[in-house]
C-alpha cells in the first residue's frame, strides 16, 4: 500500500509531461502508515496537480517564484516566498503553475496517522483546510530536521519516528479545525474523549468491543459503523495504533522488547515487530536509542 500512495504522490506532485523535477532527497518507508517525504527542484515552468489519497504539505524552501494555487474552489495567484507553506487536505482536487525555479519539500500524511494523534491529543477530530499561502517557523524547523538526511534511516530511526510523531501533532493543531457540528452518524468529541480515557487505563488488557461500547454509552450493533465513520478505522485498528504508539514511547526510552510489548498490550514481542513492520516499515531496532 505505501509503494501505491508513493505512486499516487509522484504521479501528481512530478508527472515528467506536467511538473518535470529533480528529486535531491527521498523519504519512503515499507510501512502503511508511515510519512512520504520528498525534497524537490522543478525545472522549468510546471503544472503538478491531482487528487492525494494522502493530506499533503508543500514548503517552498527554494526562492521566491510565481504560484498560481487552486485548491478546490480556493484560488491564490500570487508570489510564494522562501517557507511558504501549501496545504491540500486528502480527497481535494487541486493543480498549481509554478513558476521556473521552483523548490521545496512535500511530506504525505495518512489520514489514520492524524485520526489517531488528534483523538489521542485533542479527544476530537480536526477538519483539514486548504492552506494556499503562510508561514509556519515550527512546522518549517522539524521538515528541515527530517531532510538532513537522504532516507529516514539515514538517521537513528528513533530520532526519525520521534520527528514524524511532533510533526502530525503539529500538523493536527495548527493546520486543522475542529468539527463543532459532527456529521449525523458520527460520535461527538466528548465520546471520543471517553473512549481514548478507557484505552489509555486499559490499553495492556484484553479489550473488546463491547466494552468501548460500554465506555461509549453505545449499543454494541452500532458503535463499530460510528467509530469508523468518526475517525476512519474499526475500533481494533485503532486500538492497535495507540498500543504501538506507546510501544514506540517506550522502546526510544531504552525499554526492553519484551518488556514494551507486555507494557502496550501486545501478546508478546513478534506481535509488535510485525505492527511495527507493517505500519511503519521499521523495526524495534530501528527505534532504540542506540538504533
Amino acid at each position: 500500500m505505501a509503494t501505491c500512495v508513493a505512486r499516487v504522490v509522484k504521479q501528481a506532485m512530478f508527472d515528467p509531461e506536467r511538473a518535470p523535477a529533480r528529486f535531491v532527497s527521498v523519504a519512503e518507508s515499507d510501512g502503511i502508515e508511515d510519512l512520504l517525504l520528498y525534497r524537490v527542484q522543478y525545472v522549468g515552468i510546471s503544472r503538478p496537480g491531482g487528487i492525494a489519497e494522502h493530506h499533503l504539505i508543500f514548503v517552498n524552501v527554494g526562492p521566491s517564484v510565481p504560484a498560481d494555487c487552486t485548491i478546490g474552489r480556493a484560488n491564490l495567484n500570487h508570489v510564494s516566498m522562501p517557507g511558504n507553506v501549501t496545504v491540500i487536505p486528502s480527497d481535494t482536487t487541486w493543480n498549481a503553475t509554478l513558476g521556473d525555479g521552483a523548490e521545496g519539500v512535500v511530506v504525505a500524511i495518512p489520514k489514520t496517522r492524524l485520526a489517531v494523534a488528534a483523538a489521542a491529543t485533542l479527544n476530537e477530530v480536526p477538519v483539514v483546510e486548504p492552506q494556499l499561502s503562510g508561514q509556519d517557523a515550527e512546522l518549517l524547523s522539524i521538515i528541515k530536521e527530517m531532510t538532513i538526511s537522504d532516507l529516514p534511516h539515514g538517521i537513528s530511526g528513533a530520532v526519525w519516528h520521534s520527528l514524524t510523531d511532533e510533526l502530525i501533532e503539529h500538523f493536527s493543531t495548527s493546520c486543522g479545525a475542529a468539527d463543532q457540528s459532527p456529521r449525523r452518524g458520527t460520535l461527538p468529541a466528548a465520546v471520543v474523549g471517553r473512549i481514548n480515557g478507557f484505552l489509555e487505563a486499559h490499553l495492556e488488557e484484553s479489550i473488546c468491543v463491547d466494552e468501548l461500547a460500554d465506555a461509549a454509552g453505545q449499543t454494541r450493533s452500532h458503535f463499530p459503523r460510528l467509530f469508523r465513520r468518526t475517525l476512519g478505522m474499526s475500533p481494533h485498528q485503532y486500538l492497535m495504533r495507540l498500543r504501538l504508539r506507546r510501544a514506540k514511547t517506550l522502546i526510544t526510552e531504552g525499554y526492553a522488547l519484551a518488556g514494551a510489548a507486555a507494557e502496550a498490550g501486545f501478546s508478546d514481542q513478534s506481535h509488535l515487530t510485525n505492527w511495527l513492520r507493517r505500519i511503519y516499515g521499521t523495526t524495534p531496532g530501528r527505534l532504540s536509542p542506540a538504533g
